[in-house]
């Protein structure tokens, strides 16, 4: 059972919450995706950092957030453009 220590808030704080290496499960947890999508950003040289402990992979939090920092994007404001029309068009004369 993980040591729970005690803070000024009332929101316990484990010793888990400050691992600094998760494993594979953990860190797609930790990133949003599933482990299997962490899995084969790990194989196809695309994902975070990774460490290899023996037969562990484990991964460094500060790695994964260098990641995540990485892969941010930031929207390019939209141009200003016409109304576009939506549905049927209309019918026009002479034909």
């Amino acid at each position: 059972m993980p040591q729970t220590l005690t803070t000024e808030s009332a929101v316990p704080v484990t010793a888990e919450r400050f691992k600094r290496f998760y494993t594979p499960k953990e860190a797609a947890e930790y990133l949003g995706v599933g482990h299997s999508t962490l899995s084969i950003h790990r194989m196809n040289g695309t994902g975070p950092k990774w460490i290899k402990w023996g037969v562990n992979v484990r991964y460094d939090v500060q790695a994964l957030d260098e990641w995540m920092a990485a892969h941010t994007v930031t929207p390019a404001p939209r141009a200003e453009t016409t109304k576009r029309r939506v549905g049927r068009p209309r019918k026009t004369e002479g034909k």
